[in-house]
């Protein structure tokens, strides 16, 4: 409930309906090996903290980033690009294998891999450098704690994913799945999830 509270805020409520409602759209699997880079996107406005298990808390606070509390319970972390004293943007991450989204898409995590999700900027950041400059920063984070590999997922009608995975990321894509949902059930290559 508090992601479509967020969705409708941020989005509108027809866009908010759209991605709790649909019949037939298709999920696009992706993989990318990640190495330490220099962050040339980062900017001197920008700062970068992890929100983990033990911060949440304080963070809750101080952002608004729509599930938190739930995708920390079930032991991802976030890195959040701030400007100006506000949220920019995040990327969730996890590696554990229980995540309810590996277990739609059959993925099964090793130790030196990672699932991303849930990247979203603000609109007011967007058109920028906040998300390659996120982006970035996430992948040296997870390089600095042995992660060389990521998997994610994106919908294929979802443009400006699209354009972010194929062009900015240069991500492989290795499977595309059929999705059904109906609020807060979903139907993934024929099996249901609640």
């Amino acid at each position: 409930m508090k992601r479509l509270v967020f969705q409708v805020k941020v989005n509108g409520l027809k866009n908010a309906f759209k991605e709790m409602i649909y019949r037939d759209r298709k999920i696009i699997v992706i993989e990318k090996e990640i190495a330490y880079e220099e962050n040339v996107y980062r900017d001197d406005d920008t700062d970068f903290i992890i929100i983990d298990q033990f911060n949440y808390g304080e963070m809750k606070r101080k952002f608004n980033l729509g599930n938190m509390e739930y995708f920390v319970g079930k032991n991802a972390r976030c890195m959040v690009a701030v400007k100006y004293g506000m949220c920019a943007g995040y990327q969730w991450w996890t590696q554990d294998n229980g995540f309810r989204d590996l277990r739609k898409l059959r993925l099964n995590l090793k130790g030196n891999e990672a699932y991303l999700f849930d990247l979203f900027v603000f609109p007011e950041h967007r058109g920028g450098n906040v998300p390659k400059s996120l982006a970035v920063e996430t992948f040296n984070h997870l390089c600095s704690c042995g992660v060389n590999k990521f998997y994610g997922f994106y919908f294929s009608d979802n443009l400006r994913a699209l354009w972010w995975h194929r062009a900015f990321l240069k991500a492989k894509e290795i499977n595309k799945i059929k999705m059904q949902r109906f609020l807060f059930l979903e139907i993934v290559d024929g099996r249901l999830f609640v």
